[in-house]
This record gives structure tokens, sequence and C-alpha cells, in this order.
């Protein structure tokens, strides 16, 4: 099987690799940011690798899944709901919530599947960053699927960023997210330069301005700090990794 053809095997796939990602790198004692968490598909797998001497901080704006989200892990102590969106200011925003698929939800107007446009409803929710909510323990691993706001995201968690060095596992579709979201390029790249993190697929190739229009690109992406063992696992283990949970299909 070549890489090119991991597409055919559907959007659970990439959602497998990155639960495989985790799964290698978390400990027990981890801390950890599920920015999107929605159901928590990720939240709860999460919350038992890092126990219940780690921590889960899980973002979900959409008040009825926060509501869901909180009564799926009261047992678990280790996890701790936020109510808000992810972005570079905390305050409230306008946010799109697409009622035919929640996943599809975001702060800024996007183009989504025929149909769901018409089913957008203009909600009024809280934002906050990662600087102001994140704890004051080292974070080991982020997992942000926020529809496009990854990037201002993690502008708001600048200093977390430098201080904790996580992994970063995150969605990200090129052009579109950044015209949705009002920046170029050139930011997107400078913003990791300027961290100290190098750049990759989830495929495990490494990603970078070149690669900004790729016609085959996954959309997740997943950054690592530069000198890490993170960047080590990315270059060397990553590549293998995605092969191994397609064979288990």
């Amino acid at each position: 099987m070549q890489v090119d053809d991991l597409f055919r095997l559907g959007g659970d796939f990439f959602e497998q690799i990155i639960q495989a990602i985790y799964s290698d790198r978390l400990r027990v004692g981890d801390v950890v940011v599920d920015a999107g968490a929605s159901h928590g598909f990720h939240t709860l797998p999460i919350a038992e690798l890092v126990g219940r001497t780690g921590q889960v901080i899980a973002y979900e704006p959409i008040r009825h899944l926060a509501w869901r989200l909180w009564r799926k892990t009261l047992r678990m102590r280790q996890v701790k709901i936020v109510n808000a969106a992810l972005s570079d200011r905390s305050g409230k925003a306008s946010f799109n919530l697409v009622q035919a698929a929640s996943g599809y939800s975001g702060l800024a107007d996007r183009q989504l599947p025929q149909g769901f446009a018409a089913t957008i409803e203009k909600i009024k929710v809280r934002t906050t960053t990662l600087d102001e909510t994140v704890t004051r323990r080292p974070v080991r691993f982020i997992k942000m699927d926020i529809e496009g706001g990854e990037f201002h995201a993690l502008q708001g968690g600048r200093a977390m960023l430098q201080g904790s060095r996580p992994l970063i596992a995150f969605e990200h579709a090129g052009q579109p997210t950044a015209t949705a979201y009002g920046y170029s390029p050139e930011q997107f790249f400078d913003l990791f330069e300027s961290l100290g993190y190098v750049l990759f697929d989830v495929f495990g190739r490494p990603y970078g301005p070149n690669d900004w229009s790729r016609p085959k690109s996954p959309w997740y992406k997943v950054a690592a700090a530069l000198g890490t063992d993170d960047e080590v696992f990315c270059r060397d283990r990553l590549p293998t990794l995605i092969f191994e949970v397609a064979s288990r299909r």
C-alpha cells in the first residue's frame, strides 16, 4: 500500500491515526488539551491513558455538547470541561452552529457541504485562550480540531507552548482555512518557526511552504518542538505507524 492509497480509507482513519499517536506518546500523569472535544471521541480514551493523576482540559463551545460530555466524564476527576471556543483573545464571539452536523460548526463563515449552510444558527459563545485556562503543569499533548480556528487558538497559547513544548496534532485544510480566518501562509509558517516547531502532515511527511497547495495532503498536521523526542517520533516512527493503523482496519 502506498501513501496515496490511505486517502481511500475514509475520514475515521485519520482519527484513528491521531488516537495511535497519543496512545504511543502519553503516560500516566500527563496533561492534555482536547480542543473541539465534541462527543468525547478522544477525550475519553485520553483520560484513561493519563489516569487520575493526569488531566484532560476539554474545550467545547456548543453548550449542549459540553453538558453531555460533562455528564459522560462525571466520574473522571481528571477531566475538566471548558464551555468556550479557543481563540487568541477572551470575550464573546458569534459562532456558526451547523444544526445538520455540529462537527462543522465554527467561529468563521466557510464553505460547507451542500445543504449544510441552510441549517446554520448564529449563536454567541464565550471565547478564551490557552494561556488563560491551562493548568500550571506542563502540557504534554494537544489535539485541536476546531474547524479552522486552530491558528488563532495557538496564537493565544504562545506562553504555554514555549514553556511546555507539547506535541500538537491539529486540523488544517490549507488555503480555504486561511482565507476564512484571515491569515496568510507566511503568517502560518512564521508562527511555528517563532515557537521553535517543525511541521509534518499526519503521514509523517515534512510540511513546509512548498507543500501548502499540495493536491493530496491530509487535513491533520502534527507540530513537534525542535530537538525533542517528539520530533524524532514524527520523523522515524509516524511514517510506519500509519500503515500499522491501516493494517488493522
